[in-house]
Formats: structure tokens, C-alpha cells, sequence
């Protein structure tokens, strides 16, 4: 339609799944490919979800951990164990007896909302709006006024409108993996995930619409193309709670010998690294493609 013969693709999140699809399906259309946050090759299918599980509460420790070195400032615990055990309290306690902050009702989910949107950020970029969010939550002594928190906690629940296209195409792409269809099977992994990792309450387990999608399961996965001409590079943070390390190197062993993968030792979800934009531009624009897989140290940011 286009008239191009051969196209460049940049996919961030679940774009890279699709942009590795359309990599295998026509690995003679792709020029230059570059996958930022990649997801493993089987998709935004339940495994992939679950996945997730594990990573965010890596995460979670992060949090922890930052919160137990500054516990000067935001009186929240003095070490690890301490500020953990104060968050997973508060979810319990918010479990039995939802409260309102403004006009927001706080509740178990609503405080899971905030943690992710944290967790996904740049390293520790909302870890003190979360910290402020926790310690009024649990009484900590100077918390920020409820106006600042109700906001906080408002921005973490919004979710988009009905029928937008963009919640609708990710729906659409998520449900073309491998779902159960038994209720009874999330059932269970909801609570096996929720006593190896409380913070997400068994929640990644939990059922979806693509339980009950049309169609066969599993037409997505990324097949492995072996030698065939693709060149792709990819880049992605060591620590990422929304699609883990692990599966971008599966993804890697997937597209095969000419794909390269640039890993930042850093957190959250979508690279900003100069190290690693400095090699994606040397790909787009030059057409150099890094040698072998990079390192980068994760310290430099790029604006």
C-alpha cells in the first residue's frame, strides 16, 4: 500500500512482539529493526503475564530498599524487611477496610495501580510520590497533605475511556496468545501467586477477557528464523517490571545470529539510556549494527 519495498520498525512494549511477527513472517521487507522493552516470543500470552510476577516484586525490594536508606526522611522503616512489612500491612489492613483520601476510595487494587506505575517508571523517578502516598497512608510523620495524595492516587487509577482503540488493539494482540479457558485455573494461580508474591495480591493470574476470546490460541508466537537475513537490535533495562529481562533474551535466541541485544543495568519499563540510544541511532541512521551484544552501565540519561 505503501509502495516501499522494505520498511524500519521501532516497537516499544508489546510493539516489539509485533514488529518480531512481522520480522518472521516477511524477514525480506525489514531494513532496520529495533525493539525497545521487548516481550518474550510468545506474546502477551498468560505466561507472559504471569511472568511478570517475579519481576515486579524484584522491584518491590528496589523500593525497599531505597526507602530503608532514607528512612530519615520518610519514616518508613530502617531496613528492608521493615518497610516491606509496613507496605504489605497496609495492603492487608485496606483489604478488610477500604478508606477514602478526597474524593478516592484506596483500596488493595488502587495502591497495587500506584506500585506498578512506580515500578515501570525510570529507576527511582516516582519512588518519593510513592513513599509520600505509603506514609500517610500508615501515619508516617511529615506525609504530604491529602490533596497531593488523593492526586497521586487518582493519576495511578485512571484507566482509558471506553472503546479506545488503543485498549482495544493491545486487547486484541494480548488474546491472540495461549489463555486457559477453565475459570478454575486462575483461580488457582491467583492464589499460588499471591502467597509468592504478595505485592501483586495474585492479580497478574487473574482472569480476562481472553478467556473467553474466539478464535485458536497461540496463532502469535514468534517462530525461530535461524539464519535467514533479519538484522534487529534490541535494547532492554535489566530490571524491567513489565516485560522481564528473561524474555528478551528468549526473544534474542528467537530472531537468531544477526540480532543484537543492548542491556542497560537499569530499572523500569522503556530505555532511556544514552549508551544504549547512542547504539539504536548508529543503527537507524548509519546502518551500524554493534559487532556483538552490548553492556551499558545504565548511569547516563538521554533527553
Amino acid at each position: 500500500m505503501l509502495g516501499e519495498r522494505k520498511i524500519s520498525y521501532l516497537g516499544v512494549s508489546y510493539g516489539t512482539y509485533l514488529g518480531a511477527v512481522y520480522a518472521t513472517l516477511f524477514p525480506t521487507r525489514v531494513d532496520k529493526l529495533v525493539l525497545d522493552s521487548v516481550m518474550a516470543p510468545e506474546g502477551p500470552s498468560y505466561r507472559t503475564v504471569r511472568s511478570t510476577a517475579q519481576a515486579v516484586d524484584a522491584r518491590f525490594t528496589d523500593l525497599a530498599a531505597w526507602l530503608a536508606e532514607r528512612h530519615a526522611t520518610y519514616s518508613l522503616g530502617e531496613t528492608e524487611h521493615q518497610v516491606r512489612a509496613r507496605i504489605l500491612a497496609l495492603l492487608r489492613r485496606l483489604a478488610k477496610q477500604p478508606e477514602k483520601v478526597g474524593d478516592v476510595e484506596v483500596t488493595p487494587a488502587s495502591l497495587r495501580s500506584l506500585l506498578y506505575m512506580t515500578f515501570a517508571a525510570p529507576d527511582a523517578s516516582l519512588f518519593p510520590d510513592t513513599a509520600g502516598v505509603v506514609g500517610y497512608l500508615t501515619g508516617a510523620p511529615g506525609a504530604p497533605p491529602e490533596a497531593t495524595v488523593a492526586q497521586r492516587l487518582a493519576r495511578a487509577t485512571m484507566v482509558p475511556p471506553t472503546g479506545s482503540a488503543t485498549a482495544s488493539a493491545m486487547l486484541a494482540v494480548t488474546c491472540a496468545g495461549r489463555w486457559p479457558r477453565d475459570p478454575a485455573a486462575y483461580r488457582r494461580d491467583s492464589l499460588s501467586e499471591a502467597r509468592a508474591f504478595p505485592v501483586t495480591g495474585g492479580g497478574l493470574s487473574n482472569i480476562r477477557p481472553c478467556a473467553y476470546w474466539p478464535g485458536a490460541p497461540g496463532q502469535g508466537q514468534v517462530p525461530r528464523i535461524g539464519g535467514r537475513p533479519v538484522e534487529v537490535l534490541m535494547l532492554q533495562n535489566l530490571r524491567d517490571p513489565v516485560t522481564p529481562y528473561a524474555g528478551a533474551v528468549r526473544m534474542r535466541l528467537a530472531l537468531g545470529a544477526r540480532t543484537r541485544l543492548v542491556t542497560v543495568d537499569a530499572a523500569g519499563h522503556g530505555v532511556a539510556d544514552l549508551c544504549a540510544v547512542s547504539a539504536a541511532s548508529a543503527w537507524l541512521v548509519d546502518g551500524t549494527l554493534p559487532r556483538e551484544d552490548v553492556r551499558c552501565p545504565g548511569r547516563s540519561k538521554a533527553t
